[in-house]
């Protein structure tokens, strides 16, 4: 697999960056490399990104053809058409799970990410995602809610996914980012 991240945000690819690095370690045979993607908003999280390689040699800082965007702008959607409709493309990605995480995930189960991957090599759906406890903004008061029971709950919560052997999937026929 090939983890990639459209990297930005320090506050928060900080505490990712951890997560990784415990993947890297635990799961070395899984995970080929980690391409974290500059299209940062600000220097200091750009900055903060050119850091990261430093960290593990499996762990690559790449650059779009087109800099500084900004969210929903003309530059920003080339960056992105970029990454997925051209590099990924390649004829040398073909036989990698490419496992895109967003630059704001703050929390990753790491012992339960070979049965992610499994899941993903025995399903027959185009895209397959994680739990993701919050990402619609727009209806932030009830990811609070669900904040709020996660962190007063994790060991349950955790414990009772870890328990799971199958896959549950669901179909979306909303946004899904």
């Amino acid at each position: 697999a090939i983890l990639f991240c459209p990297g930005g945000r320090k506050s928060t690819m900080s505490i990712q960056i951890r997560y990784v690095l415990k993947l890297l370690e635990f799961f070395p045979e899984l995970i080929s490399a980690y391409h974290i993607w500059d299209v940062a908003w600000s220097e200091e999280d750009s900055e903060y990104l050119k850091t990261l390689p430093l960290l593990h040699p499996r762990i690559k800082l790449l650059y779009p053809p087109h800099e500084r965007g900004k969210r929903g702008d003309d530059i920003a959607s080339k960056q992105f058409a970029f990454i997925y409709s051209t590099f990924y493309q390649q004829e040398i990605f073909q036989n990698h799970i490419l496992v895109k995480l967003d630059d704001d995930i703050v929390f990753m189960d790491v012992l339960l990410f070979p049965n992610f991957l499994q899941n993903r090599l025995n399903s027959k759906s185009f895209l397959l995602s994680a739990n993701v406890i919050n990402n619609n903004w727009e209806a932030h008061r009830e990811f609070d809610n669900i904040h709020y029971n996660f962190l007063n709950n994790y060991g349950e919560i955790i414990t009772a996914h870890r328990l799971q052997k199958t896959l549950m999937p669901f179909n979306c026929t909303g946004r899904l980012s």
